[in-house]
C-alpha cells in the first residue's frame, strides 16, 4: 500500500513539474470591436493589444454555430494586430482568438457582439397614422 501511495506522490509531483502551454500574460490583451453596435453590411474591425511578447494572433469569427476558418490578423504595430470583416445579416457573432507567443498559445473567447439593425419606432408608423387621419376626415366629410 506505501509504495502504491509513493508512486501517486511522485505521480502528483511530476505532472506539476511539467511546463505549462498556457501563457501567463504579464498584461492582459484588450479587445476592441468597431463599431461598438454593428449592423448588418458594415465592416467591422477587430483590435487586439496586449504588452506580451506575441508573435501571430490567429482569429476565428463564429455566427452561432457556424464558425469561419481560422485567419491571421495584420500586425498593425508591435503588440498591436487589427483584421476587419463584414456581417451581412442580423446575428451573434462571437470572437475566437488564437493568441501565439513563440511555440505556446492559448484561446481567448471572451470577445462577443450582436449585429442588428438599429431602428427607430416601428417602421411605417407615421405613414398609417396620416393614412388613417386622411380617412378618417374623408370619412366625416362625405357624411356632412
Amino acid at each position: 500500500m506505501k509504495v502504491l501511495q509513493m508512486l501517486f506522490l511522485l505521480f502528483i509531483s511530476l505532472a506539476l513539474l511539467q511546463p505549462s502551454s498556457a501563457i501567463t500574460p504579464d498584461t492582459p490583451l484588450s479587445i476592441t470591436v468597431t463599431p461598438e453596435h454593428p449592423e448588418p453590411g458594415e465592416k467591422i474591425t477587430v483590435y487586439a493589444e496586449g504588452g506580451r511578447n506575441i508573435s501571430d494572433i490567429i482569429i476565428q469569427i463564429c455566427y452561432g454555430d457556424i464558425c469561419l476558418p481560422l485567419k491571421s490578423m495584420k500586425k498593425v504595430e508591435e503588440g498591436k494586430y487589427k483584421y476587419s470583416f463584414y456581417v451581412n445579416k442580423t446575428t451573434e457573432a462571437s470572437l475566437h482568438l488564437k493568441i501565439m507567443e513563440g511555440e505556446s498559445f492559448t484561446w481567448d473567447n471572451s470577445t462577443s457582439f450582436k449585429v442588428e439593425k438599429k431602428g427607430n419606432g416601428t417602421p411605417g408608423f407615421m405613414a398609417v397614422a396620416t393614412i388613417c387621419a386622411v380617412a378618417a376626415v374623408l370619412f366625416i366629410r362625405r357624411r356632412s
